[in-house]
C-alpha cells in the first residue's frame, strides 16, 4: 500500500513531538547530528531523533537523501517513517529500535544484521507496510496491540511479551525459508481477527505454534511434527471465529461427534513442504459447556482425519489434540466437537441480537442458549473500541436511556462468544427550509413527535420564546429578526441538535 507523506503525517504525527528528516547523502550513523534536518531535504545539524520524536526516512529534496543509516546504539523514537522516495536500509547492528507510536514502512528495507524493532506503545499502534521484512521483531505494547496495515515478515525472531497483533486481513510471515525457520518466543498476545500465520519449517521433529484466536479468547492451534518432513516448507492457518454450532454426526470409532462448532482454522501448506507426519493440538476458552475435555475432538466440516489423541488442560480451557495425520491430511478446515451432547453441548450461545431506537431510548433484546447466564451489553462509536454499557443476568433484554449522538453500535457478549454488531442511528431526520429565510422558518420532523424549539443569535440571545409541542413539522416567524446567521436548538423525542439558520 502506497502512502503520500501527508498521510503518512497523519499516521505518525504526535502534537509534543519533532519530526527529523534523514539527510545522510552517504552512508552514515543515526546518532550524528550532522545527518538530521527538520525539514525534508533540509539544512543538517537539526538534532538526533529520539524518545519524543519521530523518525523519517523520504529520500529528501529530489530523491537524493537516500543514504544508509547504522545505529551506534540502541534507540527509542516514537514514530518511524520510511516513504517510497527512500531506497537505503537501517542497520539495527545488534541494538534495539524501540517505537512507542506508528511504524509506516513504504520503502528502503532493515539490513538484517542482528538487532530488533520493538513495538512498545501504551495505546494501540500500526505496522503500514506493503511487505515488511524485519529481522527481530518484539510486540511489547501494553494497550489494545498492534495492527498490521499490509503483510510483514519476521526473518529470525518473533517475541510476543505483551499485546495482541491485529491481523486486519494481512498475512504475518515468521522466517525466510527451511532452514532459516525462525523462531516464536511467546509470552503473552493473541493474533486477532482475519488473516493468516505463515511459519517456516525445516526437517527436523518439532511443535510450530500458531497463537490464534481473538481479543476475548485465544484459539491457539499448534501442529507437531511426529515425524520430520522430507523437504521443509511452510504450514499457513487461518482462523475464523464464529459463536453458533452444527448438529453433526462423524463417525470417530469407538464415538460418534454429535455436536460441533462453527469456529475453525484452516490449514495449507507450500514452498516445497514434504512428507512427515503431524499431530494438532487445539487450546483456548470460550468453547461452551463442557463437561469433561475426554468429550472433545478435532474433527473436518463432516469427517475425521488421523486419530482422537488424549486431551488435556481444564474444561474452561481445554487442550484437545488429533495424532497420526499425513501432510494430505494436514491441508484441511479444522473444527472442535463434543461427542456427549448433554454435558458437553458446546451451547449454540448468542442465538439473535437486535437495537432498536424508541422515543430516545435504544430498546436490546435477545434470544441466547444460555438465558440463566450473565450478558453484557457493549456499546461503541466506531465499532472498534468497545465499553461495557449494561450487565444483566436472567434476562433477555435491556435498554439504553441515553444513547449517545450520531450513529452507535451495540453487542452482547455472554460466556466468551459475541452477537453481531448492531448500529443504531440516533440523529435526528429533519428537514429545516427555507434556509435562507425571510417570513417563516419550517422544520418538518420525520413523524409525529414530542419537539421543543429554542432560537439564539450567533451571540448565544435567545430571540424568541421557546417552542413546544407534538406535531409532524413547526414554524417559526423570523421576519422581524436581522439578517444574518442563528442557532436553532432542537430537541425531538428526547434527542437534540443545533442547526445553523440563515435570515435574509
Amino acid at each position: 500500500m502506497k502512502w503520500t507523506l501527508s498521510a503518512v503525517l497523519l499516521f505518525t504525527l504526535n502534537t509534543h513531538a519533532a519530526n527529523y528528516y534523514w539527510v545522510g547523502l552517504l552512508p552514515g550513523s543515526w546518532n550524528s547530528i550532522l545527518n538530521w534536518a527538520s525539514s525534508s531535504g533540509g539544512i543538517p545539524g537539526a538534532g538526533i531523533p529520539g524518545a519524543a520524536d519521530v523518525a523519517i526516512f523520504d529520500g529528501g529534496l529530489l530523491g537524493a537523501d537516500v543514504g544508509n543509516c547504522t545505529l551506534a546504539a540502541s534507540v527509542t523514537v516514537t514514530g518511524l517513517t520510511m516513504t517510497s522516495g527512500y531506497t537505503g536500509a537501517i542497520n539495527v547492528g545488534a541494538n534495539t529500535l524501540t517505537v512507542t507510536g506508528n511504524v509506516v514502512y513504504d520503502g528502503g528495507s532493515f539490513s538484517p544484521a542482528t538487532g530488533s524493532v520493538t513495538m512498545a506503545g501504551i495505546g494501540s499502534q500500526t505496522i503500514t507496510s506493503s511487505g515488511t521484512s524485519f529481522y527481530n521483531l518484539v510486540i511489547n505494547n501494553s494497550g489494545s496491540g498492534v495492527q498490521l496495515v499490509g503483510g510483514a515478515s519476521v526473518l529470525n525472531t518473533l517475541t510476543m511479551t505483551n499485546g495482541n497483533i491485529n491481523l486486519n486481513g494481512n498475512n504475518l510471515t515468521l522466517g525466510s525459508s527451511a532452514s532459516n525457520p525462525g523462531t516464536l518466543n511467546w509470552t503473552s498476545g493473541t493474533m486477532i481477527n482475519t488473516g493468516t500465520f505463515t511459519r517456516w519449517i525445516g526437517t527436523s521433529t518439532g511443535t510450530t505454534l500458531f497463537p490464534l484466536g481473538t481479543a476475548a479468547n485465544p484459539r491457539f492451534f499448534t501442529v507437531n511434527e511426529t515425524t520430520a518432513p522430507t523437504t521443509g516448507g511452510t504450514i499457513t492457518v487461518a482462523y475464523t471465529d464464529a459463536s453458533t454450532n452444527s448438529t453433526v454426526s462423524i463417525s470417530d470409532p469407538p464415538s460418534t461427534i454429535v455436536v460441533r462448532k462453527d469456529l475453525n482454522w484452516a490449514v495449507t501448506t507450500g514452498n516445497g513442504l514434504a512428507g512427515g507426519t503431524y499431530g494438532l493440538d487445539v487450546q483456548g476458552t470460550g468453547f461452551g459447556t463442557i463437561n469433561s475435555v475426554s468429550d472433545l475432538r478435532i474433527c473436518l466440516a463432516a469427517s475425521v482425519v488421523g486419530n482422537a489423541g488424549v486431551n488435556a488442560g481444564t474444561t474452561t480451557d481445554p487442550q484437545i489434540n488429533r495424532t497420526g495425520l499425513s501432510l494430505a491430511n494436514l491441508q484441511n478446515t479444522f473444527y472442535i466437537g463434543s461427542i456427549n451432547d448433554l454435558l458437553s453441548p458446546l451451547p449454540l450461545g448468542i442465538e439473535t441480537f437486535t437495537a432498536t431506537l424508541e422515543k430516545g431510548q435504544v430498546f436490546l433484546d435477545w434470544t441466547t442458549a444460555l438465558p440463566d447466564s450473565t450478558a453484557v451489553v457493549e456499546r461503541s462509536t466506531n465499532g472498534i473500541t468497545w465499553d461495557n454499557l449494561i450487565e444483566v443476568t436472567g434476562k433477555l433484554s435491556a435498554v439504553d436511556p441515553s444513547p449517545l449522538p450520531g450513529t452507535s453500535f451495540y453487542r452482547l457478549e455472554q460466556a466468551g462468544m459475541y452477537s453481531g454488531v448492531v448500529p443504531v442511528d440516533n440523529s435526528i431526520k429533519l428537514q429545516i427550509s427555507p434556509n435562507p429565510a425571510t417570513d417563516l422558518l419550517t422544520v418538518t420532523f420525520p413523524a409525529t413527535g414530542q419537539y421543543t424549539l429554542i432560537l439564539y443569535s450567533a451571540s448565544g440571545r435567545v430571540m424568541m420564546p421557546e417552542q413546544n409541542g407534538k406535531a409532524t413539522f413547526s414554524q417559526l416567524k423570523v421576519s422581524g429578526l436581522n439578517r444574518g446567521v442563528y442557532f436553532l436548538k432542537i430537541v425531538y423525542q428526547g434527542t437534540q441538535t443545533t442547526e445553523k439558520v440563515l435570515i435574509d
